[in-house]
């Protein structure tokens, strides 16, 4: 069995690998339409600042994301490019960066070297925890899965190659899954929010410890989900696991070489709290490029502007020093919060809001004075032709 899992793993890697370099250049050539053109009238249309602009900017860099997108929509350039304009506003809304959260405990990536047969990192989902997180849970998930993909992101900067690390493989523990009306709406959710703006994340879900108690949560899972994703689900044995992962990229839970589960770092955790003054897909500044203590870095700025996602302190400028850079903590760049900065920051952000309807309001404004004043000037011009007839009437 764990060899029939082996090999539909390794038709469909080989698969994506050629749809891939097949369709590179589309997705280029949406990237370059996406950037050059579609985000300069979105950010204009929404009154997005430089910050905003530049995390909207990261999201369509990603080739693997808009390779995901594209492939979704059966390669169809013009609904994918639509579908992607109208994630980046959600996104912004949804994920913004100064938002990032530290990954769930029921979600943990193994080590970097821990790997599938096809180079593919390796994700542990407890589903049974995803009601303990005490957080607002449908968020977490948008949360862990961007967190995934920044995860693939990173890989492929460092480990560059003809085709790039496109999915996860995910060990799928439901041990303790109860079928309720709670994971029933959850798993429709899922399928019909999530899946379409992360689609192609994950190149199979083994499931374990798979029992009676979840039969009728498959069943119902057999008709939500779509063939494609059905072919990616497998429910291999304990033995099959090994047999096809080895015990070097396994916890104990599973008999294997790694820690349990629970002790095991999760290296999500390195994207769950952004710099301030760089993108955490960046690389870290080099220590002899670092700044003497105490001295404030001057490029880029560290004055961060008060209407900045990455601002925690929203409404008012805060600076930092090399010190506080290490450490992600801000100061206020007055010291306290000025009651003119706030002023400041309402009215850019009622400006931004309203901008468009002002110009629109002061346009027709200036057509209606322009009537006016010309049916004025042609009633004087009048005056005089009707002078002379009246006058010839009086006498």
């Amino acid at each position: 069995m764990s060899g029939d899992i082996r090999e539909t793993l390794e038709t469909q890697f080989d698969e994506l690998n050629k749809l891939y370099s097949d369709h590179l250049h589309a997705v280029q050539d949406l990237q370059e339409v996406l950037i050059s053109d579609i985000l300069p009238g979105l950010a204009d249309e929404r009154g997005w600042d430089e910050d905003e602009i530049n995390y909207a900017r990261e999201w369509l860099t990603d080739t693997e994301s808009v390779f995901r997108m594209l492939k979704r929509h059966k390669f169809t350039t013009s609904i994918a490019m639509e579908t992607l304009r109208m994630t980046l506003p959600w996104r912004l809304n949804t994920l913004p960066p100064w938002s990032a959260r530290s990954p769930s405990p029921y979600l943990r990536c193994l080590p970097v070297d821990a790997r599938d047969p096809f180079g593919r990192p390796i994700i542990i989902i407890q589903l049974s925890g995803l009601w303990s997180t005490g957080e607002d849970l449908k968020v977490s998930i948008y949360h862990n899965i961007e967190l995934m993909r920044l995860h693939l992101v990173r890989l492929n900067e460092r480990e560059p190659g003809a085709c790039p690390i496109l999915q996860y493989v995910a060990l799928l523990d439901i041990r303790g899954l109860a079928f309720n009306g709670q994971s029933v709406q959850l798993l429709s959710w899922f399928v019909h929010e999530v899946i379409p703006k992360f689609p192609g994340l994950l190149a199979s879900a083994l499931v374990l410890n798979y029992s009676w108690a979840q039969v009728g949560l498959w069943n119902l899972a057999k008709r939500l989900l779509p063939a494609s994703a059905l072919q990616k689900v497998f429910f291999p044995t304990n033995e099959e696991l090994k047999a096809l992962l080895t015990l070097a990229v396994l916890p104990k839970d599973w008999d294997g070489d790694l820690p349990c589960v629970a002790d095991i770092e999760n290296i999500l955790q390195d994207y769950a709290l952004p710099s301030p003054l760089y993108s955490p897909l960046s690389p870290m500044p080099d220590a002899e490029s670092t700044p003497p203590q105490g001295a404030t870095t001057s490029a880029p700025p560290n004055i961060l502007s008060s209407t900045s996602l990455l601002n925690p302190f929203f409404g008012y400028p805060v600076s930092y020093t090399e010190t506080d850079l290490s450490a992600s903590t801000p100061n206020l760049r007055h010291g306290r919060r000025r009651k003119r900065d706030l002023v400041y920051t309402l009215l850019r952000l009622w400006w931004s809001r309203w901008k468009n309807h002002i110009r629109f309001f002061l346009f027709l404004l200036f057509l209606v004075f322009a009537t006016w004043k010309r049916r004025r000037i042609s009633t004087l011009l009048r005056i005089p032709r009707l002078g002379k007839p009246l006058g010839l009437l009086l006498h």
